[in-house]
């Protein structure tokens, strides 16, 4: 069984790659920069063109009739449109795409259209603005300024004052406005099999971030945040993994700030502490039964270092 794993270089690649790996799969992995530390927890690996350009679907089917790959996993949020969209190319070539469908997907990733569904189905969000819905001199700070469409902290400022807000929008192209809420950041990892039931959903506390990366955190148990991410998987209907963040207050209400179609960067600490959701999706894929033992969890903590890779010259993967 050949699995191609697409952002090797990225958190979440790095990880489904290895723990795939570790169940004896053969992993075909695949990434835009040359020098990918996940190349190394690969079997053989492929630089390939970024999402943005043209050639990427093309170079992507190329591989993967290559390698006969059986399943696809896509773990960067810019490729999870252009392959959900070319979907059956891939199935044409009897490649299975663990993916959600294309609709679904834009809208997550557009941070004021996710709002505005999750508000609609009666999800805990904070307020979100575009800027031309909102007074910038009414607002009530600290408030975040965001990318419309970003992933992890990239473009994210948290604007103290008028001042702090100004310099924040001439930064940023096509942004929001939201509202900043004090308190402990969540992410919960979730699978959902391929008519859209939720499998499963697991909350991760983020002890200490940076980067927009949880460098300490631990599973909890929080049936609060569950039913929220329950409520809002059944609506939304996801396919595979999601990543969903989400932030609890001083009012105890865990409110959902984002949505990631894909498997999360920390993955590895849901894995440990007992559900490997990576290799429950490989079994939801082929169409195989879930134990329910397989879906008990217990709380860990985890703690993140720095760990370095080399690659010899004749090892540098050259652009496919």
């Amino acid at each position: 069984m050949k699995i191609g794993v697409t952002g090797v270089g990225g958190a979440a690649g790095v990880v489904v790659s290895k723990y795939l790996k570790r169940e004896g799969f053969y992993i075909v992995g695949m990434d835009a920069d040359r020098l990918s530390a996940g190349f190394k927890f690969c079997d053989v690996f492929y630089t390939i063109p970024l999402a943005t350009d043209s050639s990427f679907i093309d170079k992507l089917t190329t591989i993967c009739k290559k390698e006969s790959i059986n399943i696809l996993i896509p773990t960067v949020d810019e490729e999870l449109l252009p392959i959900a969209e070319n979907k059956s190319l891939f199935e044409d070539i009897h490649v299975t795409v663990i993916i959600s469908e294309a609709n679904v997907i834009k809208d997550v990733l557009d941070k004021y259209e996710c709002y505005k569904k999750l508000k609609k189905i009666n999800i805990p969000v904070p307020k979100t603005w575009l800027l031309e819905e909102v007074n910038t001199n009414s607002l009530e700070y600290p408030v975040v300024v965001k990318p419309r469409k970003g992933r992890g902290s990239r473009g994210v400022f948290i604007c103290e004052n008028q001042n702090d807000l100004e310099y924040a929008l001439k930064k940023l192209k096509n942004p929001i406005i939201q509202e900043y809420i004090c308190g402990k950041e969540y992410t919960i990892d979730t699978l959902s099999d391929f008519s859209g039931k939720p499998i499963v959903v697991i909350p991760r506390e983020r002890i200490e971030i940076k980067g927009g990366v949880s460098w300490k955190g631990r599973t909890v148990k929080n049936e609060n945040i569950v039913s929220i991410a329950m409520k809002l998987l059944k609506e939304l209907k996801f396919y595979g993994p999601t990543c969903i963040q989400a932030i609890v207050g001083s009012d105890n209400t865990p409110k959902i700030i984002e949505i990631n179609p894909r498997f999360g960067g920390t993955t590895s600490l849901t894995i440990e502490s007992g559900v490997n959701t990576p290799l429950l999706a490989i079994k939801l894929a082929l169409g195989q039964t879930i134990e329910e033992q397989e879906l008990i969890y217990k709380p860990k903590y985890i703690a993140r270092y720095f760990e370095d890779v080399f690659f010899e010259p004749e090892e540098v993967a050259e652009v496919e």
